[in-house]
């Protein structure tokens, strides 16, 4: 348990699921744009949140902005 606990304080649950928030705002923006002005101005959304994952596993270099 120790070493789970000195990972969760490095990571700031706050910050890590403030985060996650910002993230799923910014992809519902995409979600309505693609209703309305479309892939153009989605995918650059997309994208951008893409980045905080581009060092994991199954990130593919084409995703980058």
């Amino acid at each position: 348990a120790g070493l789970y606990a000195a990972h969760i304080v490095r990571q700031d649950p706050r910050a890590a699921l403030a985060r996650c928030e910002a993230h799923t705002a910014l992809l519902d923006l995409a979600e309505d744009a693609l209703q309305g002005v479309g892939y153009a101005y989605a995918a650059p959304i997309v994208k951008a949140v893409g980045l905080a994952y581009r060092h994991s596993p199954g990130y593919r270099p084409e995703w980058k902005p």
